[in-house]
């Protein structure tokens, strides 16, 4: 089995900081991701993730769009619960109550829910990859280069949820589907283009290019590998979501 080690072929060269590492990814990732190879940290990137996540993810919550869903929800669950027999005012104070925390709840969540997320995502790519190309590159190489890559997510949050919050919609505004707001509301196609997000694949050729350099590959194939996957995913939303 071949070695794979990301730092052989470059150069010494000082690591950038965290604020550089944060730029470059989105200016000029294959140069930073060819630093985070030759030394893989994480933790300020996780935090830089968490923070912007939990932080945004509150907000949008919070907001006049977030309590308007939260509020329909909740008149949703007491429609059902009362067709299924009587509700007393205790049981439907409790619903309510635990409705007003769950913005500060999500926004906890999203804290627990990402980190996992992207671990298990890294623990995916190294086992496929590493078989894939007869390698051994190390857990924690993959994982700072998908905490990297979840970057993407948290900066791009810093506008789109604002423009949810200030549409007062929660649906996201940069998936294709809210270019076209006049396809119909619940057909196939309007839920296909409302599942993919421009953010998803720039994140995704983002992601690609950090793998390619840690492998020592070409960013093409495995950009088209991780887009038509994410394709596939959005087809098996769109094709539930139409079904149920």
């Amino acid at each position: 089995m071949t070695e794979l080690t990301p730092s052989a072929e470059a150069p010494a060269a000082p690591s950038p900081n965290l604020l550089q590492r944060i730029v470059g990814v989105i200016f000029s990732p294959r140069q930073t991701y060819q630093a985070v190879a030759r030394r893989p940290v994480i933790l300020g990137a996780m935090a830089v993730v968490l923070v912007l996540s939990g932080s945004t993810t509150y907000w949008l919550m919070n907001s006049e769009a977030g309590q308007r869903m939260l509020s329909t929800s909740f008149e949703e669950r007491m429609r059902e619960a009362e067709a299924n027999g009587d509700v007393s005012p205790e049981q439907r104070q409790q619903m309510r109550m635990v409705f007003q925390i769950i913005g500060r709840v999500s926004a906890v969540a999203a804290l627990i829910v990402t980190p996992v997320f992207i671990a298990i995502m890294a623990a995916i790519l190294m086992g496929v990859l590493n078989a894939l190309y007869g390698g051994q590159v190390s857990y924690r190489h993959v994982f700072s280069i998908v905490t990297h890559a979840w970057l993407v997510f948290a900066i791009t949050g810093l506008v789109t949820i604002p423009l949810m919050v200030a549409k007062g919609e929660m649906a996201s505004p940069s998936t294709i589907g809210a270019l076209l707001p006049m396809l119909p509301d619940d057909s196939f196609v309007t839920h296909l283009l409302g599942a993919i997000d421009f953010v998803w694949i720039w994140m995704l050729i983002n992601l690609a290019i950090g793998l390619a350099v840690l492998y020592k590959r070409k960013t093409g194939p495995l950009a088209t590998t991780l887009l038509v996957t994410y394709g596939c995913i959005a087809l098996v939303i769109a094709t539930a979501r139409s079904v149920f």
